[in-house]
């Protein structure tokens, strides 16, 4: 009797010393926590896009440091000689904005020069639409054989400083890859309008969502910023959006625009350009330049996104060229 008394008393006080043990826990956990609670969170340095929509997966369609975090000596010579351009652009009075961003395509550094301001990205948007193609073509490839019959009437070109020098012929079909290939070689407005009237907005506002944008409800809706419509670059690029087949054929197309002015001219002939130029004209005589490309150095491409604004296409011109001839002194000097 006096074993299971003894027995008893041992099991009370094992009970015992776990529930002080547990108590004991508690208040650590609860300290734990207050502690950890206390401490500030970790700066956020970068930032992601990653494609939705699936249910077991999250890719990442692309990643970007953000200002704070980009520290990189190698691109200072590089930010401040094109920062002094765009000074003495802007004091002088031959633009009245301007916008800049540059990314070494090997390793991500980058910089970005009065990043907040927005432009119209005008003819800049048959690169999202074109995207929104290619990816309904990645399911459906006869699609791109498909005819679409072009009747004429408005010639939506005349919109344009920069006539294309191949457009559309009235009463003529054309391919939906033809359309493609004069929309973005020629930067046809006419084969762009035929696109945009076959295709829903849905094509196009897809590739806004993917690249963490939010999709134009209208052309007064279109503001952008250079920072922003970079990325559709850096999507095709990395090819994760569109498949390697495709993102290598939406390339092949930028990589042919009929444009020697601004941003190609400054780079040897024998170096390939994948650009977009866009331009348009606002009331009061204000108008609009812009230009995005990839410079593929060999081993080093680049990117540089230049938007401008102004009353004369010719010094908005200029500054393009001047920026882009800066920048790629400097990476061939630095690459020597």
């Amino acid at each position: 009797m006096l074993k299971f008394r003894q027995l008893a008393e041992h099991k009370a006080g094992l009970l015992l010393y776990t529930i002080l043990i547990l108590l004991a826990g508690t208040g650590i956990g609860f300290w734990l926590r207050d502690f950890m609670e206390s401490i500030p969170e970790a700066p956020q340095d970068h930032f992601e896009i990653r494609a939705s929509g699936y249910n077991y997966i999250n890719p990442l369609l692309d990643c970007e440091l953000t200002q704070g975090s980009n520290e990189n000596k190698e691109l200072e010579p590089f930010e401040k000689g094109v920062e002094k351009i765009i000074e003495n652009r802007l004091a002088s009075g031959l633009i009245t904005n301007t916008s800049v961003y540059f990314r070494d395509l090997n390793n991500g550094p980058w910089f970005s020069i009065r990043p907040t301001e927005n432009f119209s990205p005008a003819s800049l948007l048959k690169v999202p639409l074109m995207m929104g193609i290619l990816k309904k073509a990645e399911s459906t490839p006869e699609l791109l054989s498909k005819t679409l019959w072009f009747a004429g009437g408005t010639d939506y070109n005349t919109l344009q400083e920069i006539y294309p020098e191949n457009s559309l012929r009235p009463g003529t079909a054309y391919t939906i890859e033809a359309l493609l290939n004069n929309m973005i070689v020629y930067s046809d407005n006419n084969a762009a309008a035929l696109l945009e009237d076959f295709f829903s907005a849905e094509v196009m506002g897809d590739v806004y969502k993917v690249a963490g944008l939010k999709a134009p409800s209208g052309r007064n809706d279109s503001q952008i910023s250079v920072e922003a419509y970079s990325r559709f670059f850096r999507i095709l690029f990395n090819a994760s959006y569109l498949n390697k087949t495709m993102s290598e054929k939406a390339l092949g197309y930028i990589a042919r625009v009929e444009l020697h002015d601004g941003l190609l001219s400054s780079i040897p002939g024998n170096i390939t350009v994948a650009h977009k130029f866009g331009e348009e004209v606002h009331d009061q005589g204000i108008k609009q330049l812009h230009e995005c490309g990839i410079v593929y150095y060999p081993g080093h491409p680049y990117l540089l996104c230049v938007m401008t604004e102004g009353k004369n296409f010719v010094e908005m011109d200029d500054t393009v060229l001047q920026v882009s001839q800066f920048v790629y002194s400097a990476v061939n000097q630095q690459l020597k």
